[in-house]
């Protein structure tokens, strides 16, 4: 088996998707950070950097090597991106509280609405689970 992978359109696509929604978050903060916005002091803004350039070079390392056969890493790599959704969302969401003015701007809606329809979609998804569960129970009780 080879850890190198096959770069498919999709994968690229996906890929391209990821690195773009990351340069924007990477360039809110950064822009914040530059303004040397007082309101956006926090060191979330800081785990945001951090943690982006991360992202930048898993996705680049996702798109050469097969890392699904490792499954602990894969699921290390789980943990870890929904820490950072979590960082990013309460993050922006303290910056919308706080009404920071200088992280208003078309970057920060787009961050904190695609966050939000993120845990809307999750949320409709469990909820979807629940009650596709309790009617397969149901159906298993039935017999």
């Amino acid at each position: 088996m080879s850890m190198i992978k096959e770069i498919t359109f999709i994968k690229l696509l996906f890929a391209g998707i990821t690195l773009s929604e990351n340069a924007m978050i990477y360039n809110f903060v950064d822009r914040l950070a530059k303004a040397k916005c007082e309101c956006s002091e926090d060191w979330r803004r800081e785990a945001i950097t951090a943690m982006t350039a991360f992202n930048f070079v898993s996705i680049l390392m996702g798109l050469f090597l097969d890392v699904k056969q490792q499954g602990s890493f894969s699921f290390m790599l789980m943990l870890y991106g929904l820490l950072y959704f979590i960082i990013v969302l309460s993050y922006t969401y303290k910056l919308r509280q706080d009404k920071c003015k200088c992280a208003r701007g078309l970057d920060a809606s787009v961050i904190y609405y695609t966050r939000m329809i993120n845990v809307l979609l999750l949320i409709l998804f469990l909820t979807f689970a629940v009650i596709g569960g309790v009617f397969f129970i149901s159906q298993i009780y039935r017999k």
